[in-house]
């Protein structure tokens, strides 16, 4: 990521060098004089923006979303209008999404709900989908709910992640479709393996199954899918386990994978060979 110093721009570098030959007394009024303007925040902001998404300094970019919420109201709008902006560029957005995440207010729901309409780009619906799953009122869950009627299945992929993410039954009830599509990304399904509830095993062990063996899937979830299989699962969660713990890429999830195959065979031991229910099954 770029150093902090980039992130300051040229008013940070200001406010360094006066500090560094200002007298003391005068060094207060010296700092105010040269705090850098909304605008020059932004300029610091769209430069951190132009780097690989893996290369992006977010500490500095958050940062600087925090100076910019406390300029007063709107002080955050130049980055909703990144959201917003056809000609912004995808990683840009995915910044703003990053940057706005724990800044969130209700004066800013009906914008951003506003960026989830069809006139504007694919990007820029489905990273304001993302906030606007995070607010709790009635009025974003409505406009998640009615984003499930997209044609586009990207949108309505957004939407249904958000809902699973709440415990939504339309959440629940949509995954799976969302799941098979053939358009769904290997990011999409690290999302929803990360969101699946455990407590309906038997309902979506298909899912857990495919996902602990997919390796486009991102580490951190195929091992929650090992960690599941391995509390719940029978002979098809050791299969899968087994072929995991061979194959994978992530020492961590071998390791749970093994742990998992041990943990169903000390079940069906214990119970005389028969698979231990999973969570949630009728005995």
């Amino acid at each position: 990521m770029r150093g902090y110093l980039c992130g300051l721009g040229m008013a940070g570098v200001i406010s360094l060098a006066l500090t560094a030959c200002t007298p003391p007394e005068k060094m207060a009024r010296s700092a105010e004089r040269v705090a850098p303007t909304p605008a020059e925040m932004m300029a610091a902001w769209h430069e951190i923006a132009q780097a690989d998404l893996k290369d992006m300094d977010v500490r500095t970019a958050s940062a600087i979303a925090r100076h910019l919420s406390q300029s007063g109201d709107g002080g955050l709008d130049p980055i909703i209008d990144v959201l917003a902006s056809p000609d912004a560029e995808d990683k840009a957005k995915v910044l703003a999404v990053i940057s706005l995440t724990p800044l969130l207010t209700p004066e800013m729901l009906p914008r951003l709900m506003a960026i989830t309409e069809k006139d504007k780009d694919v990007t820029s619906r489905c990273c304001a989908i993302n906030l606007v799953g995070l607010y709790t009122a009635p009025e974003a869950e409505a406009r998640l709910l009615a984003l499930l009627k997209s044609p586009i299945h990207r949108v309505k992929a957004e939407a249904t992640i958000m809902l699973l993410m709440r415990g939504h039954e339309a959440g629940l009830d949509g995954i799976q479709a969302i799941w098979d599509h053939p358009e769904t990304t290997g990011k999409h399904r690290t999302q929803i393996t990360l969101q699946l509830p455990e407590k309906d095993y038997k309902r979506f062990e298909r899912l857990f199954l495919e996902a602990v063996v997919n390796p486009e899937i991102e580490a951190p979830a195929r091992q929650r899918a090992a960690e599941i299989l391995g509390r719940n699962g029978g002979e098809a969660a050791a299969k899968a386990l087994k072929q995991c713990a061979e194959k994978d890429a992530a020492e961590g999830v071998r390791a749970i994978a093994t742990a998992g195959v041990e943990a169903i065979a000390a079940r069906e031991s214990a119970s005389g060979g028969a698979s231990t229910p999973p969570v949630g099954a009728t005995p």
